[in-house]
């Protein structure tokens, strides 16, 4: 557990520290801390909110050593009240300062726990046999892609829960239908999942210095769809594979190896 919060909050720290100095010049030591302290309390922590909110994540499981008897009701029970601390913790004190990254912890924390239970219990395998959770799926999601709500907390449920569930009744079945095919585009995937620690933590390094707003202003100017959506992956994909290779340089370093990215 050591190791596994140390490999995710390192990186974050560092790489994260080192984003929040490229905003403008650095003049006295004061300032130096301010940024520092700007980059702790943010709660998006300069879109390195993930590593924050994963590694709270693991720490919460451990309070899942109190169920003694491995009941299922007590699993849920501790996980609604893991939940709502985290939004209780947000609403009440991090809504301008929020180092533990609580608002996405209450927003994701759902899939998180989601994922657990379908590791632990065989989920995934009980869901593969019932189709009917795909099609309710795939009917959901484009049900309520464009769907309004009455009024805003159910709206907000709607976006952050019920639609991404529907999506992962969608993509999960797909997904675990190619598991063992060996395809170009599956190596590829397989590769960038196997690399996707440098891609998080490189990646806003180098978008920062590509102009996007060109990019975008020519795109909407098209009104092409399906070229904006060739044309970003394209990006996406070579902004990915230079990271993964920024990477591996950074990783003849033993000890940026061995002490930042745990490799």
């Amino acid at each position: 557990m050591r190791h596994k919060l140390l490999g995710l909050l390192i990186p974050m720290s560092v790489f994260g520290v080192l984003f929040s100095m490229t905003f403008g010049s650095i003049d006295t030591f004061a300032e130096f801390c301010d940024r520092v302290m700007g980059f702790v309390n943010s709660p998006n922590k300069l879109g390195y909110w993930y590593l924050m909110s994963l590694a709270v994540f693991y720490l919460s499981l451990q309070l899942f050593r109190i169920n003694k008897s491995n009941s299922k009701v007590v699993e849920v029970f501790i996980a609604f009240g893991t939940w709502l601390a985290f939004y209780c913790g947000w609403k009440w004190t991090a809504q301008t300062h929020d180092p533990l990254c609580l608002l996405n912890c209450g927003n994701f924390y759902f899939f998180f726990i989601l994922g657990v239970f379908c590791s632990k219990n065989g989920l995934i395998d009980k869901m593969m046999r019932h189709n009917i959770l795909f099609t309710m799926g795939l009917m959901g999601y484009m049900v309520l892609f464009d769907f309004v709500a009455p009024f805003h907390a159910f709206g907000s449920i709607v976006k952050h829960i019920v639609l991404p569930f529907c999506a992962l009744l969608v993509v999960i079945p797909l997904f675990v239908k190619r598991e063992h095919e060996s395809s170009f585009v599956e190596c590829q995937l397989e590769f960038i999942g196997k690399n996707s620690l440098d891609i998080y933590v490189l990646h806003y390094f180098l978008i920062t210095n590509i102009n996007l707003d060109v990019v975008d202003e020519w795109l909407q100017m098209s009104g092409n769809l399906f070229l904006s959506i060739m044309m970003t992956s394209f990006l996406s994909i070579v902004v990915a594979y230079v990271c993964v290779g920024v990477g591996n340089a950074l990783r003849h370093s033993i000890h940026i190896r061995r002490y930042v990215l745990f490799r």
